[in-house]
């Protein structure tokens, strides 16, 4: 008999619809071509035989209310889960957009450890580009980007490789948590039965409980939909640089996540100007870590976030007065229980039946449009058995009729945007892609009065 799944992985596991999958994708892009041999070396040293998860299926129980358990998987054969593609010349970046998207479209196979990744050669001439999938059961975005970068090489090609973790900054502290909410948080993620240690800790959480289960309708947009399961990528392998955005904080005094969501917001009232839609607010849940920042990656990733919820002020003509808006709601969100309440309800919906739980998270997302997410990672110059990492970029798994899931990721002194969206509701998302373009070089290149 294998270990039980945690009550949280458990919950991400039984969330699955047939019009929102899960899955984690990770997008890895190379300059030039990937020593195949060598690549592989390092899944099974660094991550399969590091982490069980990933050489272990799930196994439903028949008895309701029982968590499901892991089970070892003997005959595991990483050609089961690693193949390799060449592109076409001269590996056309529309192409593997679409070919990418056919894989997150697809479900991952239940019967065996549920990841997959695929090697594209000839991306953009010579280059190479690593599509991983990962369903959110194994873990949090947060905790998989650090088990995945133990693959690459934070230093030059000649010296030897570096297998050790490397932290990265806790999501919490962008999104403007303080240090003393996110190590609360991350002690009661683990024993939520702390949160009723004070009689005001408890009025506290019950007040905002309510705001959580019952958030403030919103009117509603052509960016919300029913999901039909069929969903497109679409994300720019240039990015911006870094300095642009971290300049822009220093002159407004506003954090660089606050920046990111301000061009954000600008570039989806674009695309609802044009639809001749425009409204007031766009609700989007933001990811929370709750992990300590000083643990190492745990042998279990498993998942230890929560999604907090932010109103993006798009019926607002002044970037100036939107930048204030979303500063002032992160800002409220120092010290908040919100991430542990979130937490603590999907824990709690893991006891449930799969359909009930179904119901529960599409109900908690029935007034949100979509993810929206920002994750740093290593500033250096990044490595892959030789070969240098041009950028990166990944998306969580959308939950109940969610049909957007905007992505940051700033890597190696870069920052790559990107968008995943279903076509029944959003068709095209290279379209917000490019007003994201533009809104870059209003906000950020001029900058904010």
């Amino acid at each position: 008999m294998g270990r039980r799944m945690s009550p949280a992985d458990a919950a991400w596991y039984r969330g699955d619809t047939e019009r929102n999958r899960l899955l984690i994708s990770s997008l890895l892009w190379l300059d030039g071509p990937l020593d195949v041999d060598e690549w592989r070396t390092r899944v099974q040293e660094r991550v399969l035989d590091r982490h069980p998860a990933f050489r272990q299926r799930i196994v439903p129980s028949r008895i309701p209310g029982r968590l499901p358990r892991w089970e070892d998987v003997d005959d595991l054969d990483l050609d089961d889960h690693v193949r390799v593609v060449e592109l076409p010349a001269p590996g056309d970046h529309a192409l593997l957009e679409a070919r990418c998207s056919l894989e997150r479209s697809t479900p991952l196979d239940r019967d065996r450890p549920l990841w997959s990744a695929t090697i594209y050669e000839g991306y953009r001439g010579e280059g190479t580009l690593i599509h991983t999938r990962m369903h959110h059961s194994l873990g949090d975005g947060i905790a998989l980007m650090r088990v995945f970068l133990t693959l690459v090489d934070e230093q030059d090609p000649g010296d030897p490789p570096v297998a050790e973790d490397r932290s990265l900054p806790q999501i919490g502290g962008l999104f403007g948590l303080g240090r003393d909410a996110v190590r609360f948080a991350a002690g009661h993620a683990v024993h939520p039965g702390r949160v009723l240690d004070t009689a005001r800790q408890a009025a506290s959480i019950a007040g905002q409980t309510v705001g959580v289960v019952l958030p403030e309708p919103v009117q509603r947009q052509p960016l919300q939909g029913r999901p039909h399961g069929v969903q497109r990528m679409s994300w720019d392998p240039d990015g911006y640089p870094l300095e642009q955005v971290k300049a822009q904080s220093e002159r407004t005094g506003a954090t660089v996540n606050d920046l990111l969501l301000a061009v954000v917001t600008a570039a989806l009232r674009r695309e609802l100007q044009q639809r001749d839609a425009l409204v007031d607010e766009v609700a989007v849940m933001m990811p929370v870590s709750l992990r300590d920042p000083s643990e190492p990656i745990p042998e279990h990733p498993g998942n230890r976030l929560a999604a907090v919820p932010i109103r993006l002020p798009v019926g607002l003509a002044e970037p100036d007065e939107r930048l204030a808006s979303l500063r002032a709601q992160t800002e409220k969100l120092k010290d908040s229980p919100v991430p542990l309440i979130v937490h603590t309800l999907l824990r709690g919906a893991a006891f449930t039946t799969a359909p009930i739980e179904r119901r529960l998270l599409r109900f908690n997302q029935s007034r949100s449009t979509g993810v929206i997410t920002n994750v740093p990672g290593p500033s250096g110059a990044l490595h892959v058995a030789g070969t240098r990492v041009a950028g990166s970029v990944g998306w969580g798994g959308l939950v109940g009729d969610l049909a957007l899931s905007g992505a940051f990721v700033s890597i190696s002194g870069r920052v790559f945007p990107g968008f995943v969206t279903d076509t029944a509701v959003i068709e095209e998302p290279d379209r917000i892609l490019d007003h994201l373009r533009d809104a870059w070089v209003e906000l950020i290149e001029v900058g904010i009065e």
